[in-house]
């Protein structure tokens, strides 16, 4: 009778813990959610194209000796520059300045007809020698010349109507200091266009 009751009481043990003894097995997770897919875009961006950068104008080479060039009065050409000269005139070496030395421009001037406002065509005047330390150096001397023939005789340089076609070629004079390098001969006229000629 006590060996029944053992195992009838095991029997009963054994079916409770069957019942409600046994843990609920866990919730099974949400599946994640998986983000859209983009598609790529199959249109790609050019590349930039290296488009070279204008250049800017390049100025004018600056004429040499030889060149013939146009002002409103007429063209002018420049052929030499000679430094330094001895005078071929004797009154030109009594009264030079002793310190300084001649320089000659060998030049020549067509006039166009035109003059200036105050009625005059070329002027000796407005011829200079240049040097490398941008120093002017004025024409010397209107009767005298280092070297013949002058162009201020020849031209007749200032003088009132000027006959249009008319082309003369002289020398003009200059005293620069010794040693001195030339860089360019100017017409710097009061009125009208300058021009400028590169020696060397």
């Amino acid at each position: 009778m006590r060996r029944f009751l053992t195992v009838t009481a095991l029997t009963s043990l054994l079916s409770v813990s069957a019942c409600g003894g046994a843990a609920d097995p866990p919730a099974a997770a949400p599946p994640s959610a998986t983000p859209p897919t983009v598609a790529a875009s199959s249109a790609t961006t050019p590349p930039t194209a290296n488009v070279p950068a204008t250049p800017s104008p390049a100025e004018p080479a600056t004429p040499k000796l030889g060149q013939s060039q146009a002002t409103d009065l007429g063209t002018v050409t420049v052929y030499a520059v000679k430094f330094p000269v001895k005078a071929q005139d004797s009154v030109a070496n009594d009264i030079r300045d002793k310190k300084l030395q001649f320089a000659v421009a060998d030049i020549k001037a067509c006039s166009s007809g035109a003059v200036t406002a105050d009625g005059y065509g070329f002027d000796t005047s407005d011829f200079q020698l240049v040097d490398t330390d941008s120093r002017a150096y004025d024409f010397w001397n209107v009767q005298v010349s280092a070297r013949e023939p002058n162009l201020s005789d020849t031209l007749g340089f200032g003088s009132e109507n000027p006959r249009k076609g008319s082309c003369k070629r002289g020398w003009l004079t200059f005293q620069v200091p010794p040693r001195t390098k030339i860089a360019s001969v100017e017409y710097s006229p009061s009125e009208g266009t300058p021009l400028t000629w590169q020696v060397g």
